[in-house]
């Protein structure tokens, strides 16, 4: 019960604070791969196939949240979750007002995503783990035919490189990045071997 006052109470703040503003500042520790693999209950490539915005109400007003349907791309590297599965998260588009959390990914249906996430029956501010950190973007290389694993924020993901380094998007050209991110392959190898550990 006094978590739900907290989060009513922090929830009514935020809204307010939005409505003022559109954007609220965010901010979370760096966690590496080891950190992320740890912390999250499920790990998994999978596909937004809906985004579907709805408010809650509580005795400190309203709070705009988004419900995200993924299927899953194969089976999970973590955690006993269906072939498709709904997180949701704080923020959205609803009734000509829009409520944007920093460091919160703004999702887009068809987008194919490695996710380190809570569990689906949990509400956090986000569904990923440390906000953006756990949402990992996949494109697709047309040079070398195969999938590359992104940052949410445009970083190509290395093996030689720790996650907890954040260059900002555009600091590498497209071409280079594509070259030099990780194949999901790689990645998820890299994952279930320290799920093995």
């Amino acid at each position: 019960m006094i978590f739900l006052r907290v989060f009513f109470v922090s929830a009514a703040f935020l809204l307010i604070a939005t409505y003022c503003n559109p954007l609220w500042a965010s901010s979370v520790n760096p966690l590496d791969l080891p950190d992320l693999v740890r912390k999250a209950d499920v790990i998994a490539d999978a596909t937004v196939t809906n985004l579907q915005s709805y408010t809650m109400w509580s005795p400190e007003g309203r709070t705009i949240h988004t419900r995200v349907s993924l299927s899953l791309n194969g089976s999970p590297i973590k955690g006993a979750v269906p072939s498709s599965i709904t997180l949701d998260m704080l923020g959205g588009t609803m009734d000509g007002r829009r409520l944007v959390v920093e460091g919160v990914p703004q999702l887009q249906v068809g987008q194919r995503l490695i996710i380190f996430a809570h569990a689906p029956s949990e509400f956090y501010v986000s569904p990923f783990i440390g906000l953006d950190q756990g949402a990992m973007r996949v494109a697709h290389d047309q040079t070398s035919n195969t999938d590359k694993v992104f940052r949410w924020w445009g970083q190509p993901v290395k093996e030689s490189e720790p996650m907890t380094t954040r260059n900002p998007n555009g600091a590498v050209k497209a071409e280079e990045a594509l070259t030099s991110a990780e194949t999901v392959e790689h990645f998820l190898g890299r994952v279930k071997q320290l799920l093995n550990q």
